[in-house]
């Protein structure tokens, strides 16, 4: 797989693991357990593919990544629905859905032309790198900001711009 759609796999794969993390956090007990070890899986593997420069036993990780997607899907379908947050699993189906699909399409792609994958060196320019990993940061931060503030952790996050130390009212425009 080329370095570009590595690092779109691993970046993808990060911003799901860390909805999964932040709804684990909000969940009953056994699914706590489920989305924390989801999340941190997600998260050392987006890690090791950033580090390997490719992906790492993707037909195992294929499997985990789908497994949160068939949790919830089975929660609502039992009547539970209410003690998960829709939306932020909603957004982080959505990553995981298209990091499985980019995955199955390039193994099947590559097993067809028996082409062994080259290295990124040789066949990627660094500008090229550069702007696939700041659209893909782009891209997934615009799904997993909001996801992550729909999560129980999200609700307790303190607002930007009030930061302020208790007690101490400073006039910034005073004497102006």
């Amino acid at each position: 797989m080329p370095t570009n759609l590595n690092t779109l796999v691993a970046v993808a794969t990060l911003g799901a693991g860390l909805v999964h993390l932040a709804v684990g956090a909000g969940s009953p007990l056994p699914l706590l357990a489920v989305f924390v070890a989801v999340g941190v899986a997600e998260i050392g593997w987006a890690v090791a593919v950033l580090r390997l420069e490719r992906v790492p036993a993707a037909r195992v990780f294929l499997g985990v990544l789908l497994l949160p997607l068939t949790v919830w899907t089975v929660v609502i379908g039992v009547g539970a629905g209410s003690s998960l947050p829709l939306g932020p699993l909603a957004a982080a189906s959505l990553l995981t859905v298209a990091v499985a699909v980019v995955v199955v399409l390039t193994t099947v792609r590559s097993a067809r032309t028996n082409v062994v994958p080259a290295r990124a060196a040789d066949e990627e320019h660094p500008w090229r790198f550069i702007g696939t990993l700041a659209a893909s940061a782009a891209i997934v931060a615009g799904i997993v900001t909001p996801a992550l503030s729909g999560t129980w952790a999200g609700q307790f996050a303190e607002p930007h711009g009030s930061h302020d130390v208790p007690g101490l009212d400073i006039e910034e425009h005073a004497g102006h």
